[in-house]
């Protein structure tokens, strides 16, 4: 969301306007246009796929008459620096106003981008554990207390220069009041995963059944949607890979995963929490959308003294057993 870009490095690009306006487009020149062109557009940063009903021949045919144009500028492929948060962004607490009526909470860590380990997939392995939603899980637990109707966690933001690791869960009105004791039992399950047995070769196996199940059986996605998919793909994987590059896991990397959790700190997140309750307290606007916030450091010393008071935050949770 917008709101994330906001709590972020102003220089950085990662924080700038993500989809454009008016105001960040309507003045923009022809020679402005034209000189991101000759920055931007060569073709040895071209990656292009084309589908059709057509013979291989005729759909080359139309490639080579469409973008022959298209110079070899030889250009640097653009690369950026992964440090997207200054020390003020981390372990920040960002209470905002949605538009629903809904409340939700979202902790979010910056992490090494995974396109360049996509074989083992370390986001996905950890994803599987803290979204799972069996006996002892997080949600089972938060289910059972009336506090949440769903949980996901995975990458998200995903480039080739940082990424970001996820937990979000929607929260009951109940929930709402218990925000931070949900904070604590993410903490309490990702300090459970770093112990022994947190990190198995029996779960990666069962990670890489389900996506590879998943790859094999997904549903069929719509021509312009593919395309677009599989031009990015060029921009990451072999060509042995490109179909199945982010999809399919099927490489164990226990200290991948091991430096993955050590990534995921309370100290470092960002944590995001939306209700209509944060009204009067949101005394910011977000520049683009105008949604009100308010953001401010973690209380994480006074939460972890209530937790460890009340020593409940990791009760009833444990590692998945074998499907």
């Amino acid at each position: 969301m917008q709101l994330g870009r906001t709590i972020a490095r102003p220089e950085h690009p990662f924080s700038k306007f993500g989809t454009g306006d008016k105001e960040t487009l309507g003045g923009v020149t022809r020679e402005e246009v034209v000189t991101f062109y000759r920055k931007y557009y060569s073709s040895n940063l071209l990656n292009l796929v084309v589908l059709g009903r057509h013979t291989l021949d005729e759909l080359q045919a139309l490639v080579e008459r469409l973008f022959s144009p298209m110079r070899d500028q030889d250009l640097p492929v653009p690369s950026f620096s992964g440090d997207i948060l200054a020390p003020e962004h981390r372990g920040v607490r960002v209470r905002f106003v949605p538009i629903r009526e809904r409340h939700t909470l979202e902790l979010s860590f910056v992490v090494p981008p995974e396109a360049y380990h996509y074989r083992a997939s370390p986001s996905r392995y950890l994803g599987h554990l803290i979204g799972h939603e069996g006996e002892g899980s997080i949600f089972a637990r938060l289910k059972a207390l009336g506090w949440a109707t769903s949980l996901a966690a995975g990458e998200s933001d995903a480039s080739t220069f940082h990424s970001t690791f996820y937990v979000s869960v929607d929260l009951t009105d109940e929930g709402q009041a218990h925000a931070a004791e949900i904070v604590g039992m993410v903490e309490a399950y990702l300090e459970l995963l770093r112990k022994d047995g947190g990190v198995a070769r029996w779960i990666f196996d069962e990670v890489a059944r389900v996506s590879d199940m998943h790859f094999r059986f997904r549903d069929t996605i719509q021509p312009y949607s593919y395309c677009t998919s599989l031009a990015r793909c060029m921009q990451l994987y072999p060509a042995e890979d490109l179909l199945c590059g982010g999809s399919v896991v099927s490489e164990y990397d226990p200290e991948g995963i091991r430096a993955l959790l050590d990534a995921l700190r309370l100290s470092d997140a960002r944590l995001l929490h939306g209700s209509r309750e944060h009204e009067p307290i949101a005394a910011r606007e977000e520049r683009w959308y105008g949604t009100k916030f308010e953001a401010a450091p973690l209380p994480l010393d006074e939460w972890r003294g209530a937790w460890e008071e009340g020593s409940s935050c990791g009760q009833g949770l444990a590692l998945p057993g074998p499907q």
